[in-house]
């Protein structure tokens, strides 16, 4: 039960991980192209 509970935690760690570098990294495109348009 605990190897399970482990690994659970570990696979979203990187899901959390991964989205949360998708938000930045579409944030940073949005900011980019917002500054060069002004």
């Amino acid at each position: 039960m605990l190897n399970v509970q482990r690994d659970a935690v570990v696979f979203f760690g990187f899901f959390l991980d991964d989205w949360s570098n998708r938000i930045v990294r579409y944030f940073g495109y949005m900011g980019g192209t917002l500054t060069r348009g002004i």
